[in-house]
């Protein structure tokens, strides 16, 4: 009796084992895809104000610079009610109004 199979045919463990390789590829491709940009998130230019004298101003600048260099893009605002209305009119996100002296 001959046999009917040719020999390019593999077997059926043979095909599983392929298939099952196949998917593991295809999910590690597809986890890496979804991982590697978490990796690289972070806050960039972000845009906030700051309210308050030029000095104050300044050093909380450098504070978030040395702290979270390329995060925060910093614009001063004369006084509170200029923060709050580039606040309103989304020129920044939010802000930080510092007080000009003690007791403020």
């Amino acid at each position: 009796m001959t046999s009917t199979r040719s020999r390019s045919e593999l077997s059926a463990p043979a095909r599983a084992a392929g298939i099952v390789v196949a998917v593991t590829v295809v999910l590690a491709i597809l986890t890496l895809a979804f991982a590697l940009p978490a990796v690289h998130t972070g806050p960039r230019d972000v845009p906030i104000g700051v309210a308050g004298t030029a000095d104050a101003a300044a050093r909380l600048t450098g504070m978030l610079d040395q702290n979270a260099p390329g995060a925060f893009a910093v614009t001063a605002y004369p006084d509170r009610a200029a923060l709050t209305d580039a606040i309103g009119d989304r020129d920044v996100y939010g802000g930080f109004a510092l007080p000009s002296g003690p007791g403020e």
